[in-house]
């Protein structure tokens, strides 16, 4: 999962986040690495990816990635960078969210 993950971070996520996940504050395009909403509430986490976040630059990737792959990024992201959370995110909870 965190091999996938990073490859769809790499492709959809990095050039606003950055490859450490510092973000681009300046540019409207938060910090993952250290963030509450990274390594706290997961199902808040899930929703941003798949719908995006209103008012904001982040865009919804429901349709565009698969249930797997955003189980993986967002595995990915809560244990890349000093996180450890420790959660692996699986398709079938995607699923669900949707």
């Amino acid at each position: 999962a965190m091999e996938l993950g990073e490859k769809v971070y790499q492709t959809n996520c990095q050039s606003c986040h950055q490859a450490g996940g510092e973000g681009l504050a300046a540019a409207g395009f938060p910090a993952l690495k250290g963030s509450d909403i990274v390594t706290s509430d997961l199902v808040a986490h899930t929703d941003i990816v798949i719908n995006g976040m209103p008012g904001t630059t982040m865009a919804a990737f429901g349709g565009l990635l698969n249930d797997e792959e955003i189980a993986a990024v967002l595995t990915y992201e809560r244990n890349a960078w000093g996180h450890d959370t420790g959660d692996l995110v699986k398709p079938s909870d995607i699923k669900a969210a949707r």
